[in-house]
């Protein structure tokens, strides 16, 4: 019996996002140690670069499509959503009493489920009808938009 289409993308994409932590967090360390006093700028530096490596990871490897600017910007908005959901649910939950860290833990699911399917079904949607995107590759030889 193999295992179901969704699951299997659900799986990949799960290991990319493992991945982007230890982007986000060695990222962050550098940002710190040439800006010690920026530590808001080094997050944001980190979380950006871990989406841009998640985005080209997820590209591949969990959606087997190449790399386009469009699908970049619709990765970095179904990114943006994901985090918005998973801080409204954590906020939610912290107002009806849940302790920080479980409604921490219960928000990550939400906004990872999100972002995995906008970008299944958004992001990185084959085009009906033609190969390649129209927003510049990004890739260069062998990339499919």
């Amino acid at each position: 019996m193999s295992v179901p289409e969704w699951l299997s993308r659900l799986v990949r994409f799960g290991l990319v996002g493992l991945s982007g932590v230890a982007v986000n967090f060695a990222v962050f360390r550098a940002v710190l140690a040439l800006a010690p006093t920026w530590p808001t700028v080094a997050n944001a530096v980190a979380v950006e670069v871990s989406i841009l490596t998640n985005y080209l990871a997820n590209a591949r490897f969990t959606f087997g499509r190449g790399y386009d600017w469009g699908s970049l910007g619709r990765y970095n908005l179904a990114a943006l959503g994901g985090f918005l959901a998973q801080v409204a649910v954590f906020w939610v939950l912290v107002r009806q009493g849940w302790p920080k860290d479980g409604a921490d833990l219960a928000a990550i699911p939400c906004g990872t489920l999100l972002t995995f399917a906008a970008s299944w079904g958004w992001v990185f949607r084959p085009k009906q009808g033609r190969e390649t995107g129209g927003g510049g590759s990004l890739g260069g030889a062998g990339s499919r938009g």
